[in-house]
Order: structure tokens, then C-alpha cells, then sequence
């Protein structure tokens, strides 16, 4: 007789995380004055996927930006015009790159053989004996850089990652996007100071 017991659906070979979103900044710069802002010139997004096809992320992606950076008081200067807003240069540039990673998933079996009475703690004549399989899946990372328009160095950094899923429909695919670019613009100008006072490791 065989029993089979499944255990650990969410480790992942790579690690696990209580959270998805990182920020790094270089904090001898005063980010609090910044306002005026531009896409970095050429490509607002760039997506590496190993093909130059995904436009309605690239979209997807532009138009959650400059939703939530409108919503938080900033204001964009068209990027080909970017010293013209009311005399303003932009204080800083934005930029987006989405990327898509192979990840193994590792599922654990337990396999009784042969096993007579059980009772909970107590197995009885058990041959247990466990294996570990492994699933690919896809995992996203949308990354967004502030850039220093004057020496073209990154002043301000958030990631956010997940799972992707292949039967997403648009709607939640859009929906997904959004909520990446609303929890890593959370944190700019500055993250919350209890994000990194937590007994997290990292």
C-alpha cells in the first residue's frame, strides 16, 4: 500500500522573500525638492524577454508610471522638449525596464510504502521516504531607475517581482502592473522607515 504527501508548494530554489518590493537610493542626494520629471530619452521601457515584442507591456507599464508620479504631485515635461516647461529643466528622469527570468519551483513528496497502522506521531511499520521535484515557472521583475538628467547617474531604485501567469487575462494583466508601479513608487522620494526596521534579513 502507498500513501503520497504533498508539502512545501511555495519553496522556490532561489529563495523565498516575505516581500516583493526592494528600493535602494544614494542618500547624500536631497530627493524632497524634485518635482519636474521626463522619460529617459529613447525607449521609455525596455523589456528583456529574449524577443523585442511586448508593446502592450510597454504601455501597460508608461501609462501606470505617469498616473501614479501624476498622483503624487509630480509633473512631466514632454521628453522632446524637456528645457521648455515654464523654463524648467526636468529635475530628474525616469525609467522602466521590465524583465522576464526562468525560476524552479521545488515541490517535496512524502511516500509511505508498505505502511501498516498509523496513528498521528506514532507510524507503525513505515517505510517513508521523501523526493523533491521541480516546476518551472516565469517570474517578472519591473525595475524603476531615477536618473540625474545632468551626469545621467541613477540617484533612486525600486524593483518589485512576481510570479507571472500565463492565463492572466489584459485586465488583470494591467491590474498586476499597476499594483507593482503604485508599491515600488511608494517608496520615492524616500521609503517608509519601517520598511527597513524590520527583522528581515537582507
Amino acid at each position: 500500500m502507498r500513501y503520497i504527501f504533498l508539502f512545501g508548494l511555495a519553496a522556490v530554489i532561489s529563495g523565498c522573500a516575505s516581500r516583493n518590493v526592494n528600493w535602494d537610493y544614494n542618500p547624500s542626494v536631497s530627493l524632497g525638492s524634485l518635482k519636474y520629471y521626463a522619460w529617459y530619452p529613447g525607449e521609455k521601457t525596455s523589456v528583456e524577454s529574449g524577443y523585442d515584442a511586448d508593446a502592450l507591456t510597454q504601455k501597460r507599464i508608461t501609462s501606470a508610471v505617469t498616473r501614479t508620479l501624476r498622483s503624487k504631485g509630480f509633473i512631466e515635461i514632454p521628453t522632446n522638449d524637456i528645457s521648455t516647461e515654464r523654463g524648467r529643466m526636468a529635475d530628474f528622469y525616469i525609467h522602466a525596464t521590465y524583465r522576464i527570468s526562468p525560476r524552479l519551483q521545488a515541490i517535496q513528496t512524502s511516500n509511505c510504502l508498505d505502511c501498516g497502522f498509523y496513528y498521528p506521531s506514532y507510524p507503525w511499520g513505515a517505510n517513508v521516504y521523501s523526493t523533491t521535484n521541480f516546476r518551472p515557472y516565469n517570474e517578472g521583475t519591473l525595475t524603476l531607475d531615477v536618473i540625474n538628467p545632468r551626469n545621467k547617474q541613477v540617484i533612486w531604485s525600486g524593483s518589485s517581482w512576481a510570479r507571472i501567469s500565463k492565463t492572466a487575462s489584459p485586465m488583470e494583466r494591467t491590474d498586476q502592473i499597476k499594483a507593482a508601479v503604485k508599491k515600488i513608487l511608494s517608496g520615492f522620494p524616500r521609503p517608509n522607515k519601517s520598511y527597513y526596521d524590520d527583522d528581515d534579513d537582507f
